[in-house]
């Protein structure tokens, strides 16, 4: 795991002064954290974007654009998981199920290398909203109702499926299940927050700094 540096000190999952409808988790407020494309991570709670709703908010500046999960609650199968990614053609995506099944909300080209871009992200009763920048974007309904896996943990930064959490220890794998060549995401993340609610469209343009 990636130590913390000051500004980039994640909120517990859960804490003494946590109100309803806060975020169940945050990281980076203060200061982007920037990942290099190796195998760190930050693990975040099994019950963070958990249940019929949830959100997903970062800021995200790429070094470079390749096909990656900068942040992922994704088991191997099952239709109960999550993940936020990008691709190589500047694309940004919510991806909902597992690794083997999953339906996908995506953003068309809206990444460039270096720019930092806001990216949210929704879900309540199977239905995805991507924003970008505080724009609604894409939106897409899928047959998953509810968001339930919890034998997943979160992660932030590297989510190749190289490596697998087996309780609290991470073990080497053989790599990704399914066909797609997941690398791990290189550049800058920061204004982090996992909700388990989904936030309204006037929530999320009220996050953007420059709307």
């Amino acid at each position: 795991m990636k130590p913390p540096l000051p500004g980039q000190e994640p909120r517990p999952t859960r804490s003494f002064a946590y109100r309803a409808g806060d975020p169940l988790w945050t990281i980076a407020q203060g200061r982007p954290i920037e990942f290099s494309g190796d195998e760190k991570f930050y693990f975040f709670g099994r019950n963070c974007g958990a249940g019929e709703a949830m959100t997903v908010v970062a800021d995200l500046a790429p070094a470079r654009l390749a096909d990656s999960l900068p942040i992922a609650r994704l088991p191997k199968s099952g239709t109960a998981g999550w993940a936020l990614g990008v691709t190589a053609n500047g694309d940004v995506f919510l991806r909902v199920g597992s690794r083997e099944r999953h339906a996908d909300a995506v953003a068309r080209g809206v990444l460039q290398v270096g720019r930092t871009t806001q990216v949210a992200a929704t879900f309540f009763q199977g239905e995805i909203c991507l924003f970008v920048n505080g724009e609604l974007k894409a939106r897409t309904k899928t047959p998953f109702a509810r968001l339930d896996d919890t034998g997943t943990p979160g992660r932030m930064g590297a989510n190749s499926g190289r490596y697998e959490a087996v309780g609290d220890v991470t073990l080497s794998t053989n790599g990704p299940t399914n066909a797609q060549n997941w690398g791990s995401y290189a550049g800058r993340l920061g204004g982090v927050s996992i909700y388990n609610r989904s936030l309204s469209a006037a929530e999320v343009a009220a996050l953007n700094p420059r709307r």
